[in-house]
Order: C-alpha cells, then structure tokens, then sequence
C-alpha cells in the first residue's frame, strides 16, 4: 500500500526471491514512508538481497522497519558501512523489529592483503545498523546472522533512550585474530540512558587458537555512558561476556548489569573507568561460565576473570556492588588451548588499581555473596591503590588456586593488596573450600591474604574447609589498628573471630604481620565453645633494639567486660622468638581490670586441655583462650 499507509517493499518492486538485487526498491519504499508521513515500511517473508559500498540502506527519524523478511547482503559484494544507516540524521524513533539481518560473512571473505586497521578491516565496517543521533531508538525482536565484523549494532555519540531487546545474534564471527582489538563488539552503545535485554549471543566457534582466524568475536556487548541496564542476556562463545566502560561525552552514574548468563566464554565482564570514573555500578546475579578462549597474542591471553576491573590509572570507582553472582570454570577443551603459562590471569574476581601515583580514591566498594568454582588461579585477586569503605563479605570460594601456575607465588583463594590507603574495609565470613590441584601440591589453601597499610574494621569468620590450612592470614602491613589507646580497645568490635563459618572446628590459624613503633590492640572474639592458641613471634631489625610486646584478652561484649594481661614479652635481642606458657579461660579470669602494659606473671587460672586431635605442630606450650558453649 502507498501514501499515508504502511508501505510494503514489495509494492515498490522487491523481489524477495533470494536471486534478484533488491537495494533500490527497498530504500525507494523506505523513501516514499518517510515523504508519505507514515514512516512505516513492511518487509514480508521471503530473501531480499541488497548490495552497495558505504551506507547500503538509509533512513531517517521516525522509521519503522518491520516484517519477518530477510535482508541479507549479496555474494562477493566488497566493502560496505552498514546495511542499514541513519548517518548525520536524526534517528529519533526508529523502531526496527521482526527481521533477520544476514551479513553473509560466509561468502564475503577478506581478500587477500586485507589488513585490520582499528576496529574494521580496510574500512569494512560491515554492520548491520548504525544510528548515532537521537532519542527512542529501538531494535527489537530481530535475528542478526553470519556478521564477522564490529558493531553489529551500532549507538553513539548522541544517542539517548536507546533499547537493543530480545534479539538473536548468531554465528557472530571475527576478522584476523592477530590484529583485532578489544573494541571488536557486536553491540556498542555510548549514549545516554539504555537497555540491552533479553538478547542471545552466539558466536562462530567455541574457541580461537594462537596465530589462527578468528572464529569467534571478542565482546557481544561494549557499552559507555550513564544511566545503562543490561540484564537476562545469553552469551555462548565469545572472548568476553560483555564490557563495560565510561564515556568521554557523559557523566557514568547509575549502571546495573544483572541476570546475564555466559557460556564457554574466555573472560566475563571486563570494566574500565578510564579517566572519567563511574558511580553507582552494580553487577548482580550473573553467572559466568568461563572456558579458557586464548587469545595469545594480546593482554587478554590464556582465559581471564569472572569479573575484572582493571585501570591502574583510571578514574574513581564509587558505590560499586558486585554481588550475588556465580563464576564457574570449565577445563580447557579446545586444541592449542592450555591452563597454564605465564601470562594467565584465570581470577574469579579481579580489581586491579596498585599503580604508583594513583590518586584516584575507590568508595563503597562491597564484593559480596559471590560464588567462585574452579578458578585457575586465584579465587579473588584485589590490587586497590585508594579505598575507603570496602566489604568483602560471604563468598564461597571453591576448588580455586587449582592450576600449578608457572608463577603461583599469588595463588590463594583471597588476595587483598592496597597500595596507599585503605580505610573502613571488612572481610568477613569468606569460605574458602578444595582449594587443591589432584595428585600435587596444594596451591592457595591458605585463605585470604591481606597486605592492608591502614585500618581494617573487621576480619572476622574467614575460613577454609579442605584445606584446612589457615583462617586468616596477612601478609605485611598494619593490617587492624582500631585504637592506640588501650583502655579503649573493649569498646571495638571484634578485628577477628574464630569458631564455625566454614572453618573445622580447632583448625584456624590467623596471623597478623604488624608495624614496628606502634601500639596495635586487636580484639578477639571467640564465639560459643571456640578454642584457640596465641602465640607470638617478634623479630627486631637491628642489633641492640628492645621490643616490648604484651598479650591481652577480654570477654569481648559479655557482661562486665575485663582487660587481662596474659603476659609482657621484652627483647633486644637482635632475632627473638617467644611462646607464652599457661593457660587463660576467657569466662573466667580474676576479677578487676590488669593495668595496662603491666610486666609480670599472667594471671593464675587453669584452662583448658589441648584439644583432641590438635595437630602436632602446633606448640602447646602456647597461650590457649577458650570461651564457654
């Protein structure tokens, strides 16, 4: 029909046999809708083959492309832009659903000497549709299939309200593997105010070995800018399950990725601030199932992490949730493919910012109730420069650390490093559980690893199951220092506590590496029929110098609260090891409060007997704490 009516292709001359070159009567259709008013242009079943160099098909503000009709490029057709394009135009409300898009990458090779240059191959854009202006732009409901190059789907600079919704995109595929960058996406968006949901994503193969073409494409989605929903996706074969980055043209506030599922992927999600920095970030309830995808010639090589954040130098990150989602590795299956080597950064989660000269100040930054299964390296590998406010809390790290790594010296199941401040942090309640390579050493059974250079709130429940190895363990660093008065150190919570939350009962062992010239007061909290052993080991760095070190417990929040001294140690000695001897019940005790730092004797109570089955080298001469059932 013609005039003011919806306008069928057909009416204008298509064909739609799948012989007969179609572009001329599709865009002569799509040019009467737009000079008619309606705007509307009807694309009916059947093969339209449409063939053009640069901009195949144009449209303007307002169209609406719709049908169950194939648009699908020509044989041998050379290079071309997009198949469908608004360029310099306003593209408020174009609305393009029900098609398929068939790029016919399988009959449209490089030539030979093509070369990749950025993100297209000798100016092969060859998208699909490309709309960079406007506002209410929707692409929904359509099949995108046999694409090989970047931006499948196209949005930015200016766009706003933009939907990309239940969409398939399949046999998605790449150009040379050797020279591809990461911005190889087939969605990209940078715009004001989007939504990428209900799509599925499939890529050409189900893995890329080195120095091979690329078979399958490296992000489904790559998207800039603020105010961006991207959820209840699938995503089957790509390098990266999605990438998420600031825009240059807009402020990054209010972004949530949640509900999206991958699959045989290399990498999950991948975020970069870059120099503009994002606020209000929350990545929730996606599970990543990785699959070691090598891409080797690039930093991206030997599989990746569940969930990186990676920008040494970037803007600040604040009020950032990473919660509630499940990382999970499959074994290497694909020929040239291996999970180990130098170069591996297999991580469940990964924040890397430990960059000298970082001034950017990460806020509110909580990783929580996660779920990591078969990380070949470590379960969690945290690198902040700048943190205030940082939770840690309820993950369940299992079979992580579980790759005999060429370089395993980080290999544990959670690592925290921080470079110049850490402020407000807590790690609590992590379960670290079978973190142990079958038939070989163990690798990362020690638990968490913390090398924290200012205040750490609270550490409190951290455990390994399997392992059996350590409950908490820091690495260097003032790690807790809630106080340096002592007769405030009772008013603190807990900096550790022990008993339960996935750890064997009498098997934890925290220890705590901590500045020298400093008093460090460190509450424990022993919960309900907890037993444990404090020992204390002092090394001085020179000849001749005197440490004076003291050990002190209390009943920790119960009912008239004491502080005892269960002894002071005082060497000048230039390497000095000491164990306290004797016993301390912390129900019971003498009453009053011990003064502070006093020298002498402990207080003389019985405790309790070295528990059953304790093992052997732990000392029991050492100090036991025990707390009542």
């Amino acid at each position: 029909m013609r005039g003011a009516e919806t306008v069928n292709v057909k009416d204008y001359g298509a064909a739609g046999n799948g012989t007969a070159d179609d572009t001329a009567e599709i865009q002569a259709a799509i040019n009467a809708a737009i000079a008619g008013g309606s705007r509307r242009v009807y694309v009916p079943a059947g093969t339209y083959l449409i063939s053009g160099s640069g901009d195949i098909l144009t449209a303007t503000a307002g169209v609406e492309l719709f049908g169950s009709g194939t648009l699908k490029v020509k044989n041998a057709n050379g290079p071309w832009n997009a198949m469908l394009n608004t360029g310099a135009n306003d593209a408020s409300g174009l609305y393009v659903h029900g098609l398929t898009f068939d790029g016919n990458a399988t009959n449209n090779q490089p030539a030979a000497g093509d070369v990749a240059s950025g993100n297209y191959l000798n100016g092969r854009r060859r998208q699909a549709i490309r709309a960079d202006y406007g506002t209410g732009i929707r692409v929904e409901g359509n099949t995108f299939v046999d694409h090989d190059s970047t931006w499948v789907v196209c949005s930015a600079n200016s766009a706003r309200d933009v939907r990309v919704l239940n969409n398939q995109f399949l046999k998605i595929g790449g150009l040379v593997a050797s020279a591809q960058l990461h911005d190889h996406s087939t969605v990209y968006i940078d715009a004001v105010g989007f939504e990428i949901a209900g799509n599925t994503f499939s890529a050409y193969a189900a893995g890329v070995t080195s120095g091979s073409a690329a078979l399958g494409a490296i992000s489904p989605v790559d998207t800039h800018g603020p105010s961006q929903k991207v959820h209840h996706n699938t995503v089957i074969g790509y390098v990266y399950g999605g990438q998420l980055s600031t825009s240059p043209s807009f402020p990054n506030i209010g972004i949530e990725w949640h509900h999206n599922v991958t699959i045989g992927c290399g990498h999950g999600l991948h975020i970069t601030p870059y120099t503009q920095g994002m606020t209000g970030v929350r990545v929730h309830d996606n599970v990543f199932g990785l699959d070691f995808l090598l891409w080797r010639a690039h930093p991206w090589q030997n599989g990746g992490c569940g969930i990186a954040m990676n920008s040494g130098d970037g803007g600040p990150m604040s009020n950032v949730d990473i919660v509630d989602n499940t990382i999970i590795w499959a074994a290497a299956t694909h020929a040239g493919q291996s999970t180990v080597g130098i170069g591996s950064v297999a991580n469940g989660i990964q924040w890397v910012r430990r960059e000298a000269g970082n001034t950017a100040i990460d806020r509110g930054v909580s990783i929580s109730r996660n779920r990591i299964v078969g990380a070949p390296d470590n379960g969690m590998y945290l690198r902040f420069s700048n943190v205030d406010g940082l939770d840690i809390s309820d993950n369940v790290l299992e079979n992580v650390a579980s790759s005999a790594l060429a370089d395993a010296t980080y290999s544990v199941g959670l690592y925290l490093d921080c470079y110049t401040s850490v402020a407000r942090a807590k790690v609590n309640r992590n379960a670290v559980r079978d973190t142990q390579v079958a038939g070989s050493a163990p690798y990362g059974n020690t638990g968490p690893t913390v090398n924290a250079g200012y205040s750490l709130w609270s550490a409190a429940g951290n455990g390994t199951d399997v392992a059996r190895q350590n409950t908490l363990s820091i690495a260097s660093g003032a790690f807790v220092k809630f106080t340096r008065e002592l007769d405030k150190a009772v008013h603190e919570p807990a900096a550790i506590r022990t008993g339960g939350n996935y750890m064997p009962e009498h098997q934890g062992n925290t220890t705590l590496t901590l500045t020298a010239d400093e008093a460090h007061f460190v509450p424990i909290d022993l919960g309900p029929g907890a037993i444990t052993q404090v020992a204390l080991e002092i090394t001085t760095t020179a000849a001749g110098s005197t440490i004076e070190a003291a050990l002190y417990a209390d009943l920790n929040g119960r009912p008239g609260k004491r502080l005892y001294s269960l002894g002071t140690i005082a060497s000048n000695l230039s390497s000095f090891r000491a164990t306290t001897a004797g016993s301390f019940p912390l129900a019971g005790g003498p009453t009053g409060s011990a003064s502070p730092r006093t020298a002498g004797p402990p207080p003389s109570v019985s405790g309790p007997a070295v528990p059953a089955g304790w093992p052997a080298s732990r000392s029991p001469a050492s100090r036991w704490l025990t707390s009542p059932v």
